[in-house]
């Protein structure tokens, strides 16, 4: 049953793919043609190479403005990164040395349930903890 629902959802998905590049396609079909456009009826009032310079220029420009965004949005986004790391370096710290003052205690008993919390407090320590950068 579970097979046969994940089979119905990877199709869906196939097809929602599919329809998406063909969409995406003639959208960069209907530019293509807006920008001839664009440019021909630009001609209409300058010479042609003028009128492509100028369509090349303004193009130029919006991509700059793209890019200059791109490159502000991945700066501030390196930021966060790194103030994350700091403050997770310190509850790192925080917890190894936790661990460290309560790992003679746990030693002393060896019940299930402390072997069990020292596997899990040496996981969380050696793992690294989950941080935005893996997603």
């Amino acid at each position: 049953m579970a097979s046969r629902d994940m089979r119905g959802v990877m199709r869906r998905l196939k097809l929602k793919l599919v329809l998406y590049v063909v969409g995406g396609l003639f959208g960069l079909i209907a530019f293509g043609f807006l920008l001839a456009a664009l440019t021909i009826w630009i001609g209409d009032h300058m010479t042609p190479f003028e009128a492509c310079v100028t369509m090349a220029l303004a193009l130029g420009a919006i991509s700059g403005a793209t890019f200059a965004t791109v490159a502000v949005l991945n700066h501030r986004d390196r930021k966060r990164r790194r103030k994350n790391a700091v403050t997770g370096d310190v509850g790192r710290a925080a917890m190894i040395a936790v661990s460290a003052s309560v790992l003679p205690l746990l030693l002393r008993n060896k019940t299930l349930i402390s072997m069990i919390a020292i596997a899990g407090a040496a996981f969380m320590v050696f793992s690294g903890g989950n941080t935005d950068e893996d997603i």
